[in-house]
């Protein structure tokens, strides 16, 4: 995203991800043409949040004055602790709370002016903080209060909207970020979730914990606070919790330490005593890392020492090395890339012409200064729905799209990835990731070099393939083998339809999807096993030959017959739907 930032491609019309043009807030580094109005702008932020929690301390104890400078001390040092990603989340909600204490119309306009920059740094926190302020002003009509609360949403939808003009200079894109990211995150539960073994006891404990927390408090303000926090914590159960890898829950941890502090916090300048109520307020956090470290086998105190001291390492090296030595920092940054050099003869080859990298690694473009021009979903792995890889179906037909495609094979110490060739994150087979896009990408793209760690194509004017789509549809068995019929020198592909009962949508609305593996079977008897994206089999799975290059994909081995398989509680039909269709690419020379 900071090459995004970079190279001034449009979020939203150019390019579809969860971050949007004011990422650099989350994960800034040197490269960024502007680091260091980015790293003032961190600060103002810090301080916003910080001033935000000292006045509700305020108005919730009168004896806060015999204390203020113990207090201003404690507070800077909570404040430092949070990382910006949850200072952006929790700092409208903090805001509202403030409005609620004093009605006060400015703290709903600073509400709504840190919920348009979360919006616009990354999707989902911003659409929490925006259903913060709907159910604050829900909230408010119900109870019959002022109107003032109106500034809250359309407040929020003014700055946004100026926002996003000064930044682009036009609306386009505005619907699209959002219809992006809506793609993104229902695609996620389908397509990136795991499936370890889950500790169930302490899961369960976590949620009850959760669930109870403002029923023992006895408290109303505590009410309003998990009203407002309740699209966030949803989030993070959704896309951190029930995902299953260690990353995404260590971020749900820290999501939970900045919570159960803010409840204690609020909870205690009202009450005057906590003692009693600590436990009930901790619980939630100490099952869920209890839960953590079953699972994963790695402490939770190494997660929640992170979580506190990793935003304070990370603004100190912002302000007191990176800062006063960008030029040293950006030198080093181009030596942590110099594995991404490709070679001269590519380089001279790409010239000044665009380029677009494949699957994902756009590291490539950074190292060699290359004219990016990037696919809509410019990593394959998050096309999750087919929506998204139609976007890049349609971008890959147009007379815009990049001149040359680097397809990179050099992924093998990513996480989440085994073996080599096509393979891709999550054990899925890298040809059935995106399978519109990739028919346009054999059809349009022609090898024109290849090496050990990628292969170079370039884009042709003329259709080098040929498709026939059988009329016929098939019904078949989960479970059951299913013989292909193959001609010499034809690429077969299945368009897979499955259907869902009703209480798996509602699974994978509040869960996650079921998971979906095919089984090729070789001539040899030999049995191999993806993961699959069941949302995008409608397009066109892979089935033979199966290839581990890109350069003759009509060359690989015979696939005699496939399978699907799903695991126990999908809640999917027991039939699914069929049909064939046959590749013939008719001129394919390196």
């Amino acid at each position: 995203m900071n090459l995004i930032s970079a190279y001034g491609i449009q979020c939203g019309k150019e390019v579809f991800f969860n971050y949007g043009p004011l990422f650099p807030l989350i994960n800034l580094l040197p490269v960024n043409p502007i680091y260091e109005t980015w790293v003032i702008i961190t600060c103002l932020i810090q301080g916003i949040f910080f001033y935000s929690i000292w006045s509700l301390v305020k108005n919730n104890d009168a004896k806060t004055r015999e204390y203020t400078v113990g207090g201003i001390i404690f507070l800077l040092l909570i404040s430092s602790s949070v990382g910006i990603e949850n200072i952006l989340v929790f700092t409208p909600i903090i805001c509202l709370l403030n409005y609620h204490e004093n009605d006060k119309a400015r703290w709903l306009w600073i509400a709504a002016g840190v919920t348009s920059i979360s919006a616009l740094t990354k999707t989902i926190p911003g659409l929490c903080g925006f259903g913060a302020v709907v159910l604050y002003s829900i909230y408010r009509i119900i109870t019959d209060r002022n109107g003032s609360w109106k500034i809250g949403i359309f407040g929020t939808i003014l700055i946004y909207l100026t926002m996003w003009l000064l930044i682009y200079r036009d609306f386009g894109g505005v619907i699209g970020y959002w219809k992006g990211a809506l793609e993104l995150s229902s695609g996620f539960s389908t397509a990136m979730a795991l499936y370890s073994n889950n500790d169930w006891v302490f899961l369960g404990l976590f949620v009850l914990s959760l669930v109870v927390m403002p029923w023992l408090l006895k408290n109303s303000k505590i009410w309003l606070l998990f009203l407002l926090a309740s699209p966030m914590i949803f989030y993070e159960w959704k896309h951190g919790i029930v995902r299953q890898c260690a990353p995404s829950i260590a971020s749900a941890i820290v999501f939970m330490y900045t919570f159960t502090l803010f409840i204690a916090i609020y909870y205690f300048v009202q009450k005057r005593r906590v003692t009693c109520k600590l436990t009930v307020i901790l619980l939630p956090l100490i099952f869920l890392s209890v839960f953590y470290q079953r699972t994963y086998h790695e402490s939770w105190l190494t997660v929640l020492q992170y979580s506190i001291f990793q935003p304070i390492h990370q603004m100190q090296r912002h302000l007191l090395i990176n800062w006063p030595n960008k030029s040293k920092t950006l030198k080093e940054s181009r030596r942590n890339v110099e594995r991404y050099a490709v070679d001269k003869i590519v380089r001279d080859k790409i010239g000044s012409e665009t380029v677009d990298c494949y699957p994902w690694e756009v590291t490539y473009i950074f190292a060699n200064d290359f004219k990016w021009k990037p696919r809509p979903v410019f990593q394959a792995y998050t096309t999750y729905t087919p929506w998204l890889q139609k976007q890049n179906a349609e971008y890959h037909r147009s007379k815009t799209s990049a001149r040359y495609l680097l397809w990179h094979y050099d992924h093998e110490d990513e996480p989440f990835i085994s073996g080599k060739g096509l393979v891709e994150i999550d054990n899925k087979y890298l040809l059935n990731t995106e399978p519109a896009a990739l028919y346009q990408i054999i059809s349009i793209y022609s090898p024109v070099y290849q090496s050990e760690r990628l292969i170079l194509f370039e884009k042709s004017e003329e259709n080098s393939i040929r498709r026939v789509i059988e009329n016929n549809k098939y019904e078949a068995k989960w479970g059951e083998w299913i013989a292909v019929s193959t001609n010499p020198g034809e690429i077969i592909r299945a368009q897979i339809n499955v259907k869902r009962h009703l209480i798996g949508q509602i699974r994978k609305f509040l869960y996650k999807d079921g998971d979906c593996h095919i089984y090729y079977k070789t001539d040899e008897n030999e049995e191999i096993k993806y993961r699959l994206n069941i949302l995008n089999a409608s397009e066109g799975i892979w089935v033979s030959p199966l290839i581990n290059k890109m350069d003759k994909p009509n060359d690989g081995r015979h696939i005699k017959e496939i399978k699907l398989v799903k695991s126990p509680n999908t809640y999917f039909e027991d039939l699914y739907s069929i049909r064939w269709e046959r590749i013939i690419i008719q001129k394919r020379d390196l």
